[in-house]
């Protein structure tokens, strides 16, 4: 679409729902309850199939896609144009809402202004339009964007968490950081929250179109659309995600006992042959890069050691959840794996697992955040609350040998890309450019 329309003020849509609307808007797709507590004031805008919304009613609502923390998502059709559909994401009526919102059109808005012929703009789901919508929850900001297959998280699920065969992770991490060179270099933009349900698959339009034509057939019926044709468009679902990946057997990288072999768990013969294209999503908590940056971002599976101590962050935090993700894409175990525990505060816990893959963390960079002091001694630089035994270096190939039957020199391989990611100093951390000429990504 031109770029003047987004340059047009936002125009508020008033939409008269009454209560009774909730006993048929939600034909929850994910089997969870409908929680009436979400949709009060400052909360989700209720909304039916087949409402229509948008500045000229152009948008049918057909399927709900899946709720988050923060927002609805629909799959919609453009009236005024057949074969035109839309992911609709409806955030959440409050003020704090509206503001995220608000900078996520900014930041996708940029985006969208680039130059598309550079390497990496395909990398990225882009803004379509958006608009205001009201409703007695409040005003919410929705945005429409391509319609997206499943995500990473999605992937590695179906395919029991056993990661996917080396040729695949290539192709997805090369796409993920070309998308990424892209953002850093070209738009000055750091992500800040990298994560699998972040990151989706492309799907082409014959395949929306038959979505489109079910979702009718489905509606008129008056049942809801499978779930399995639908995708959730990366809503933020940490806590939920967790939980399911601790049902289904989901396992972590590092621990305390002798590998188990598992000669078929890294390399399932489902993915070999797949080609896929991927594109990053939400850019809910995206912000442009600036000098003295502090504070919490990222999932705390790919959170940064320079996040965790509240010191000043960059580009590299990307990196390193790049890093998190390609060992996670390999194995289908987090590479840190970080739980609550009794002896241990959560945090202090995860600085001692990054500490043993990495085999320590240079005093100078683990002094230099605002909350340093709570973790490291002023002294020593070591940390304070994590015995010295339980510090012994955890070599990431040990891991691919043992546990995964790897050849020892893929293993090699693959743990100098990802050592060159999970690096603690940010500053010698590989860039997105670097990373893209690494051997491994080219073997």
């Amino acid at each position: 679409m031109a770029s003047s329309r987004f340059k047009s003020p936002l125009k508020k849509l008033i939409t008269k729902i009454t209560e009774d609307v909730l006993e048929i808007f939600d034909n929850d797709q994910d089997n969870s309850a409908v929680n009436l507590s979400e949709y009060s004031p400052g909360g989700h805008m209720p909304i039916a199939v087949n409402q229509t919304v948008g500045s000229d009613k152009q948008y049918e609502i057909l399927q709900k896609l899946g709720k988050g923390q923060f927002s609805t998502v629909w799959f919609c059709k453009d009236k005024s144009n057949e074969q035109a559909c839309f992911a609709l994401k409806v955030t959440k009526g409050s003020t704090k809402y509206q503001r995220m919102a608000y900078n996520e059109v900014n930041i996708l808005h940029h985006i969208n202004n680039g130059d598309s012929s550079e390497v990496g703009y395909n990398r990225i789901i882009l803004l379509h339009d958006y608009f205001i919508e009201s409703s007695l929850n409040g005003e919410h900001v929705c945005m429409t964007f391509e319609v997206m297959g499943p995500t990473l998280f999605d992937l590695l699920k179906q395919n029991d968490f056993c990661g996917f065969h080396q040729e695949l992770v290539k192709m997805i991490v090369k796409q993920i950081l070309e998308g990424l060179k892209y953002l850093h270099e070209k738009c000055n933009i750091v992500h800040a929250d990298l994560k699998l349900d972040n990151i989706m698959v492309t799907v082409n339009r014959s395949h929306v179109s038959s979505i489109v034509t079910y979702a009718e057939w489905f509606n008129k019926l008056g049942v809801s659309l499978p779930k399995s044709s639908l995708s959730s468009f990366g809503l933020r679902k940490q806590n939920k995600s967790l939980t399911q990946r601790n049902k289904t057997g989901r396992r972590c990288g590092i621990k305390k006992k002798v590998f188990k072999k598992n000669h078929n768990a890294a390399f399932s013969s489902v993915n070999t042959n797949i080609a896929i294209e991927i594109k990053i999503a939400d850019f809910g908590n995206a912000r442009y890069n600036r000098e003295g940056q502090h504070g919490t971002i990222q999932a705390i599976s790919y959170r940064a050691p320079e996040v965790i101590i509240d010191a000043e962050y960059s580009f590299p935090v990307d990196l390193w959840s790049v890093g998190c993700l390609t060992f996670e894409f390999s194995t289908g175990m987090h590479l840190f794996y970080v739980k609550n525990s009794q002896n241990c505060p959560l945090a202090h816990y995860h600085l001692g697992l990054i500490w043993r893959v990495c085999n320590g963390i240079p005093k100078r960079i683990a002094l230099r955040g605002k909350q340093s002091k709570e973790f490291f001694d002023e002294m020593t630089g070591e940390l304070k609350k994590i015995k010295k035994e339980s510090l012994i270096h955890w070599r990431i190939s040990d891991c691919f040998v043992q546990k995964f039957n790897w050849k020892f020199i893929d293993a090699r391989l693959l743990e100098g890309f990802l050592m060159k990611l999970i690096e603690p100093d940010p500053e010698a951390r590989a860039t997105a450019s670097e990373a893209l000429e690494d051997e491994w990504l080219k073997s």
